[in-house]
């Protein structure tokens, strides 16, 4: 059981039950603390980097300097992540673990493989258990960036671990588990650390992310109230009138975010900016999530679909979670027409994995303010459009 609590005063959802391989608690009141579990792994020496047999540090390093690292920023913040971040793990044995562990996962990502492997999973365990060491102490200043490298890190791997390919074995499908969306409440944590690293300080290696055009959105203030910009089938889904707002609507923060990615590429590119949608939910809306609560699903899972063809790390969770979702409400009954329609929407971009084709479908029109019952023919996959022009219906 998770409990969800709507009063805004609470910390975020918090899961309860058996130990994670990557748990996170956010912070109580003011209290700037945050704790990452250890696995299973049985305890080795702190010092020790373990390898593969015909791995070496160097070569390890290489493979991230080269590959990995220029896949996990954009390309204002990825010089960073391949040029300065690996001598400063040289200074943090946590920063190096998760370098580690994130090269093996990158490998097994090439290598088509869905489930992990006992050396990423060891350096994984190391990462989170000494990056929880430094988080429960006061951070010198110079660690800072040591730090919000490694919780950068940390995120990227918990969206890439699902070790399942098949969307029938994944959420919402699958039998309910304590890390069911954890991967969320890692995003939601990189904002703390974010504010204990002082990112945005003078002297930090990441400060020119503050400055940086495409990154001025990493944690913006709460959306405005009203629909203005948001398609009018969200509209209608919601229930959203020029009333509503992030209090008195728990779709509202969600889909103001979700309206201004719809014309935006998913691509590694703007990566970034897709992140901040995740990291961004109010506790009212994966409350929704966690009771697998049919209009707050069908949201995540047109953000998913914009994510088919952007990171490695990012699209197998995008691409299974989304089908898996599509299927969930698809075998439900009912519904009322907006809320068909954007299914229809999703189960376009699941059959084709072609999010502009499936969002051309927000161009049509028509009156979806009255109730219905989806019929056979309707919940089945459509064919994707093939000329359709994109112009997004947009509330003025």
């Amino acid at each position: 059981m998770v409990p969800c609590s709507y009063d805004r005063n609470t910390v975020d959802l918090q899961l309860i039950g058996e130990e994670l391989d990557v748990g996170l608690t956010l912070p109580c009141s003011n209290e700037c603390a945050k704790s990452i579990s250890e696995t299973t792994t049985p305890p080795l020496m702190t010092n020790a980097i373990v390898l593969p047999s015909n791995d070496t540090i160097h070569d390890v390093m290489l493979r991230f300097q080269r590959r990995t690292a220029l896949t996990l920023g954009t390309e204002a913040t990825k010089h960073v992540y391949a040029e300065v971040v690996p001598r400063l793990a040289m200074r943090h044995e946590h920063l190096l673990h998760a370098i580690h562990a994130t090269t093996f996962l990158h490998d097994r990502s090439l290598a088509g493989s869905p489930h992990s492997t006992l050396i990423e999973s060891y350096h994984l365990s190391r990462a989170a258990s000494l990056f929880n060491q430094k988080l429960s102490r006061k951070i010198p200043h110079e660690d800072r960036d040591a730090l919000w490298a490694t919780a950068v890190y940390l995120c990227a791997m918990a969206v890439f671990k699902l070790d399942t390919s098949n969307p029938e074995e994944a959420w919402p499908l699958r039998t309910p588990h304590p890390t069911d969306l954890e991967w969320l409440n890692m995003q939601a944590g990189l904002k703390v650390v974010w504010d204990l690293a002082q990112v945005n300080r003078i002297d930090s290696m990441f400060g020119y992310i503050e400055t940086n055009s495409k990154a001025n959105c990493v944690y913006p203030d709460l959306p405005r109230s009203g629909v203005d910009g948001i398609p009018r089938a969200l509209v209608d889904l919601c229930g959203l009138t020029p009333q509503s707002t992030v209090s008195n609507n728990p779709y509202h923060a969600a889909v103001r975010h979700l309206s201004r990615l719809l014309p935006v590429e998913g691509s590694s590119a703007n990566i970034l900016s897709f992140m901040v949608f995740a990291g961004g939910m109010t506790k009212d809306f994966k409350c929704l999530l966690w009771q697998k609560e049919p209009r707050a699903l069908l949201i995540l899972a047109v953000w998913y679909s914009k994510l088919f063809h952007s990171t490695w790390w990012m699209c197998p969770r995008a691409r299974i979670e989304c089908q898996a979702i599509w299927r969930y409400l698809d075998r439900r009954d009912g519904g009322d027409r907006a809320f068909v329609r954007i299914l229809r929407i999703v189960g376009v971009a699941c059959a084709h994995m072609d999010t502009q084709a499936a969002l051309a479908l927000l161009d049509e029109p028509g009156d979806f303010s009255r109730p219905t019952k989806r019929s056979k023919k309707q919940s089945s996959v459509p064919n994707a459009p093939t000329s359709k022009k994109i112009d997004l219906f947009w509330v003025t």
